[in-house]
């Protein structure tokens, strides 16, 4: 099962995440899929499946989803899961 995470914290919980494919959701519908590179309280970084990097504000972020296969670094999605809450 993906994790689905919440953005609204304090600290950097998607920390947890770097390096791992992920699915970035935004305001208005659009997707970025790829790894993540780095996460502020700004911004989202995300290297495509193409190569390119995505710079992607944190106010438009609706959800950030871990798309490892269930079972694969199970201990990294609790980890954001429990920093960020659980989005319902």
């Amino acid at each position: 099962m993906s994790g689905k995470v919440n953005r609204e914290v304090k600290g950097n919980p998607l920390a947890a995440l770097r390096g791992v494919d992920v699915q970035v959701s935004v305001q208005g519908g659009a997707v970025v899929r790829g790894a993540l590179v780095a996460a502020s309280s700004e911004w989202l970084q995300v290297e495509r499946r193409t190569g390119r990097l995505a710079f992607v504000r944190s106010t438009a972020v609706t959800s950030v989803t871990d798309e490892r296969p269930p079972g694969l670094a199970p201990v990294g999605r609790r980890t954001a899961e429990a920093a960020l809450g659980d989005a319902d």
